[in-house]
């Protein structure tokens, strides 16, 4: 080998390794500006959606509690017996009756309370019970009504839901409704009574009505037989109450004839009394009146 070309070949390998030198001394920098953070903007628009899931709260649902209030009492009812009247108990109403109407030994001349009425019902559940007097036109004349089991005896003293008294020689019926604890109403007919003759005190007097049809034989003014009876026991009040004024009256319907008719009636009447009580006819007053509703005769003791 030449000298020349020894030196060229020498030159080049410390060429090559000043290189590696110098390649070596750079990666500590390289590594320093790898490890610090710089701020970095990026500028465009963002293609990726991002999608947000919304938390929903649990909820505690109990069934139970969302039942409706009726279905809660159907389930109770179902559960519980409920209790209609037996057909025992409905044979009991045809037993609804008062002391005077019905028993004939007491006396034909009625006083308040007018009907005592008996239910007899089982020691059933019943939400209510209704007693309703109606009269002959099927219009309500009382209604007296309570909760649970009705009393054993239900008084009425003959007035209506105004106060004042019913009508003599008019017919009366009545329905007794209980209400079961479905509110269902279950209603019997008790029977259509009468009242011929009916005393009672109103407003300071005292007040006896007789029905024309049970006290004079018919289109004449002679007594009947069993209108004798009746005046005879009116003459028997009428004495305990001998100081007090009194009065007679008769209503009658029709025209000129049932007029007269009325006033030979208010004679005979008069006659009677003043015989039986030994008094002077000027001291009973009287009046004879047309009357649409009614047919009576009436005898009034003022006590005041």
């Amino acid at each position: 080998m030449t000298k020349g070309k020894f030196s060229g070949i020498l030159i080049i390998v410390l060429m090559i390794v000043n290189g590696s030198i110098l390649l070596a001394k750079e990666d500590p920098d390289k590594k320093g500006s790898d490890s610090e953070i710089s701020d970095v903007v990026i500028k465009g628009e963002a293609k990726d959606k991002i999608e947000i899931e919304k938390v929903i709260p649990k909820v505690d649902v109990k069934i139970e509690e969302l039942l409706d209030s009726s279905t809660e009492k159907t389930e109770e009812l179902l559960q519980n017996d409920i209790v209609v009247p037996s057909k025992s108990d409905f044979l009991q109403f045809n037993q609804l009756n008062s002391y005077q109407v019905v028993r004939p030994y007491l006396s034909d001349i009625l006083t308040p309370p007018l009907i005592s009425f008996y239910p007899h019902l089982s020691q059933g559940k019943i939400k209510g019970w209704r007693l309703v007097v109606t009269n002959e036109e099927g219009g309500t004349v009382k209604v007296i009504e309570g909760k649970g089991l009705p009393l054993k005896v239900i008084l009425w003293d003959g007035k209506d839901d105004k106060g004042k008294m019913i009508h003599v020689n008019a017919l009366y019926s009545f329905k007794f409704i209980t209400i079961d604890l479905d509110s269902r109403e279950h209603t019997t007919l008790g029977k259509t009574f009468q009242v011929d003759a009916l005393m009672y005190e109103e407003k300071g007097k005292i007040r006896i009505e007789i029905a024309n049809k049970v006290l004079y034989a018919s289109k004449k003014a002679n007594f009947l037989k069993n209108g004798k009876q009746l005046i005879d026991k009116i003459i028997d009040i009428l004495r305990q109450y001998s100081r007090h004024p009194l009065s007679v009256g008769i209503l009658y319907q029709g025209g000129k004839d049932e007029y007269e008719l009325a006033h030979e009636r208010k004679e005979k009447v008069l006659s009677y009394l003043t015989k039986e009580m030994i008094i002077v006819p000027k001291d009973i007053r009287y009046k004879v009146r047309k009357e649409e509703e009614n047919e009576i005769t009436f005898f009034t003791i003022h006590l005041k």
